[in-house]
């Protein structure tokens, strides 16, 4: 039977916390289970998570292992290779979904095929598993949620009829055990007893309260793409293709295609109905830093525009989202406005944007950038002569406002 959709998860040892989420995608409202299919790209685990081979699903379940790892965009490819459904959901191998999960992605592509659907205001974060790499701030954490909760109490063999319970107890719980271990039964899973103990925590907040649900006017919509929850049309992932597998390690390879899909005209929207939960693991001891600048100073290589070269000022921690659309609409206002007067000041400035995350990789501070970049002096005087017009204009106060910052760095 063809499905109707197909959900991609890739892991790397995240067991049992990806068992979680194979039971949560058991129970679906709305849909026939017997048309998802649900792809487990297993990026070389060297945990449990190869016994998932034999998962025994309502629904149809590939499970494919990379015996070497191809990182996050390859793993990605694999299951967009493998998919058969006409709108594929990618979503993270350790994410808990609700019953109305793929009914509330899909019930959007009845209208339209030409879109993008995230979930970004509905993600939430929760333990799930007790892991002996804890650090003592999870444990802290993890016993302020559970102390009066009786399920969670009683999954880890501790009475709930114990007042005696504490903090104490359950460290040397921690230390008995040698291997990650689950609270959340299939029945708990089905009950969502796991909401009860979640908290929210939504990407770029203020956004879809400035933009709505559409992201109407908002320039960065393709910062939705994050791969822990979103769907698109398999027809549109065909067109522009898979994950650039050039980006290694951590960071952009979503944004970067959910860019790409952006310039082909697919319309955002954000679903704050369609939930997912994060269950929290031991923190990474890499420092991901540099890998993100690396990837991030790809991404305005591979796209030398102003969208993409104006997020370099939230990462600089400069500039907020909302601050950056507003200059990104002064700039098209200006070019529009100006068609054949301005071509060295928007030159100079994609250079400026460009250089940030460059000079990121290495530091958390920017100085010098304007002498830092690679233009002529005649560009540079240029562009120092076009700012100061465009500010005695007084009708692109964002423009000039970054053009003020730029030079001051």
């Amino acid at each position: 039977m063809t499905p109707e959709v197909s959900v991609i998860l890739i892991c790397y040892n995240k067991y049992p916390q990806n068992l979680a989420t194979l039971y949560s995608l058991k129970k679906q409202n709305n849909v026939d289970v017997s048309k998802i299919e649900v792809i487990l790209v297993d990026d070389a685990s060297i945990d449990r998570t190869p016994r998932l081979m034999q998962y025994n699903a309502p629904y149809q379940f590939k499970y494919i292992r990379n015996e070497n790892t191809l990182g996050r965009a390859g793993a990605k490819n694999i299951g967009i290779k493998n998919a058969k459904g006409k709108v594929v959901i990618f979503l993270d191998g350790e994410m808990i979904v609700d019953k109305n999960f793929i009914h509330n992605h899909l019930r959007h592509y009845k209208k339209d095929e030409n879109i993008v659907v995230a979930g970004t205001t509905g993600h939430y974060v929760v333990y799930t598993t007790l892991y002996p790499e804890y650090t003592i701030e999870q444990m802290k954490e993890l016993y302020t949620r559970m102390k009066d909760n009786r399920y969670f109490k009683k999954r880890l063999k501790l009475s709930p009829h114990n007042h005696n319970f504490n903090y104490r107890k359950l460290l040397y719980y921690r230390k008995k055990i040698n291997k990650p271990i689950l609270f959340l039964s299939k029945s708990a899973i089905n009950s969502e007893i796991y909401k009860k103990v979640a908290l929210p925590l939504p990407s770029f907040p203020g956004i879809v309260q400035n933009f709505g649900p559409e992201l109407n006017g908002y320039y960065l919509p393709w910062t939705f793409f994050i791969t822990r929850n979103v769907s698109v049309s398999k027809r549109l992932l065909d067109i522009v293709g898979g994950f650039n597998e050039d980006f290694k390690g951590w960071g952009y390879e979503d944004w970067e295609l959910g860019y790409r899909l952006y310039k082909l005209g697919a319309k955002y929207i954000d679903d704050p109905t369609i939930l997912n939960y994060h269950q929290e693991h031991p923190y990474s001891k890499i420092d991901r830093r540099k890998e993100q600048m690396g990837n991030y100073s790809m991404f305005v290589t591979l796209h030398p525009d102003i969208e993409v070269c104006g997020f370099s000022l939230d990462l600089l921690k400069k500039r907020n989202l909302v601050e950056i659309n507003d200059m990104i609409e002064d700039y098209y206002r200006l070019i529009k406005d100006y068609p054949n007067k301005y071509q060295t000041f928007s030159s100079v400035l994609i250079r400026l944007l460009q250089k940030i995350p460059f000079l990121l990789v290495d530091d958390e501070n920017v100085t010098g950038l304007f002498l830092k970049i690679n233009s002529s002096q005649k560009e540079k005087q240029q562009f120092l002569d076009d700012g100061e017009k465009i500010k005695q204009t007084a009708k692109y106060p964002h423009l000039s406002d970054i053009f003020d910052l730029l030079i001051t760095l």
